[in-house]
């Protein structure tokens, strides 16, 4: 079976305008999803050390505040995730004032932290923000998102939807099945697959109920992705959830990926490796004489 390891989301190092021809480049973060990587012994710093290397120490409550009170976002979105992981549900009352912070990131994390301790107070924002980010009456969003120079607001509602569809908030579900397909950056395909896959977790009969069906997008996704980051994403995303997932969409998908064109040999190794596990005949490895 193959190994995971907290990976990393894409993000700019520049400003947020994400100016047209500049190259996402990978910056690691506290809230790490699997993929597969042939460094399986790489691990993100740990929250506190994190603080500490941006001038923060973090040893006591105390500091851990100042922390929140920085003028560095970063910090306050570190700050909130280690306020969470060491005082647990105490830390409620003090992290729902984050909801009010000024930046979205910040926001995003402290609803997604408070929603892990057992606490919804975080979606409302959320839904605000979602409407926010859309264009004027909150309407389907246009082709133009799809656009490299408006890659910022598509990047941060696929952050939004994550969130939601961890609650079972389906409405980001129509785009991220659009980002999945058509998202210009890898970053935005990359995380559309998460989104698609925690909608796929909840029962069929639910998906049924409201029409949809994120398993038949995973399964085109895996078919015409040409993106090893992105197809490592996919198939880290069968591995870690193939217990929760419905057994003919987890088997469609990984053998989607054991046999796509686009996929690198080591790739399509790895999915076949999992494939040993389903049921049902596996993908035949295809030659140069086929």
């Amino acid at each position: 079976m193959c190994r995971t390891v907290f990976a990393v989301c894409k993000r700019v190092l520049v400003s947020r305008s994400y100016l047209g021809g500049v190259i996402p480049v990978l910056l690691l973060f506290t809230v790490g999803f699997p993929v597969l990587n042939a460094q399986a012994d790489i691990r993100v710093p740990p929250l506190h050390k994190r603080l500490e290397s941006l001038g923060y120490p973090s040893d006591t409550l105390m500091q851990i505040e100042t922390a929140l009170g920085a003028s560095d976002h970063t910090v306050r979105k570190l700050a909130v995730l280690l306020l969470a992981e060491r005082y647990g549900e105490r830390s409620v009352p003090r992290i729902k004032q984050m909801l009010g912070d000024e930046h979205l990131q910040v926001r995003i994390a402290t609803a997604r932290e408070l929603r892990k301790l057992g606490d919804e107070g975080g979606l409302d924002q959320m839904r605000v923000d979602w409407q926010s980010l859309l264009r004027p009456g909150g309407q389907e969003p246009h082709d133009a998102l799809f656009q490299e120079a408006n890659a910022a607001p598509l990047a941060d509602l696929m952050d939004i939807s994550l969130v939601l569809a961890e609650s079972g908030d389906n409405r980001g579900y129509r785009l991220a099945e659009l980002t999945a397909l058509n998202g210009a950056l890898e970053a935005q395909r990359y995380r559309a697959i998460w989104v698609l896959t925690e909608i796929a977790r909840t029962s069929r009969e639910r998906l049924a109920q409201h029409g949809l069906n994120p398993g038949a997008v995973l399964e085109k996704v895996a078919g015409s992705e040409r993106s090893d980051l992105v197809q490592k994403q996919l198939l880290g995303a069968m591995s870690r959830f193939s217990k929760e997932l419905d057994p003919a969409l987890l088997a469609r998908v990984i053998r989607a990926l054991a046999s796509s064109p686009h996929a690198s040999e080591e790739l399509r190794n790895r999915a076949r490796e999992l494939e040993k596990d389903l049921p049902g005949p596996p993908v035949e490895e295809k030659t140069d004489s086929d």
